[in-house]
């Protein structure tokens, strides 16, 4: 019997900045990190499975898996801010 004495902590989410999350923040395109906030928000709230959802910009640019790629990069944006 082994007996754990020690716990590793959970290690903090990184981002890495591929070009599925850069395409979501890119500042190049007015209005883009905004717009993909809102997305996300809604995207984010269900299981979604069906890649027809995505805005163009998000499918063009989250090769493989589109559905994780886009889930991976939408966690990784900051919390839109209320304009309350």
């Amino acid at each position: 019997m082994v007996k754990l004495n020690k716990f590793d902590k959970c290690k903090p989410k990184t981002c890495n900045a591929d070009n599925c999350l850069r395409s979501l923040r890119a500042t190049s395109v007015p209005g883009r990190l905004e717009e993909s906030q809102r997305f996300c928000g809604e995207f984010t709230k269900t299981f979604v499975a069906d890649v027809a959802v995505l805005p163009k910009y998000v499918s063009d640019s989250c090769t493989g898996n589109v559905i994780s790629r886009a889930s991976s990069a939408c966690s990784c944006l900051p919390t839109a801010s209320s304009s309350a």
